[in-house]
Parts: C-alpha cells; sequence; structure tokens
C-alpha cells in the first residue's frame, strides 16, 4: 500500500477517510507492545460482530482499527448474518 500526504487534507469525521483497519492473530501482545512504544491504545473490546478490536490512531489523526477474529465472528457465520449495530 502506498499512501501520499496532501497538505490541504483533512483527517476528521467528515473526510473521505474514515478508518483503516488491520487484522493480527494477538491483539493482547499487539496493545502490549504499542503501549511499550508510548502509543495511546484502547483495551480490547468484543464488538457487534462478535470480534476483538482496539483502537488507536496515525499521526494525523486518522482512527486504526485493529481486530482479531474469534470463532464467533459474523464474518465466519452463515451467509447473510445480520450485524445491528447502535452507534
Amino acid at each position: 500500500m502506498e499512501v501520499f500526504s496532501k497538505d490541504s487534507a483533512r483527517y476528521d469525521e467528515t473526510n473521505q477517510i474514515n478508518h483503516f483497519c488491520f487484522e493480527t492473530d494477538d491483539l493482547d501482545g499487539l496493545i502490549l507492545h504499542l503501549r511499550a512504544q508510548g502509543i495511546s491504545v484502547t483495551d480490547k473490546k468484543r464488538g457487534a460482530d462478535n470480534t476483538w478490536q482496539s483502537w488507536t490512531a496515525d499521526p494525523d489523526g486518522v482512527k486504526l482499527e485493529i481486530f482479531q477474529y474469534t470463532d464467533e465472528s459474523m464474518q465466519f457465520g452463515p451467509r447473510g448474518a445480520v450485524c445491528e449495530v447502535d452507534w
């Protein structure tokens, strides 16, 4: 992936980039590693899709989601599974 900087870009809720998402197979270990580097990262929580997730941000404020699938993650369930959220 290549990312190019643009001086006039704004990184907020109204921008085209809302967040990037990365998968890991060791979310607990990654959270510990990031915190050891002085990076602020949320505690993990189980999302509405039954997948573990944690959040941080890049230096420009773009949100970075880090997730770890579980055996119950809806992505592995039957086709057409409905994931309702109340954001």
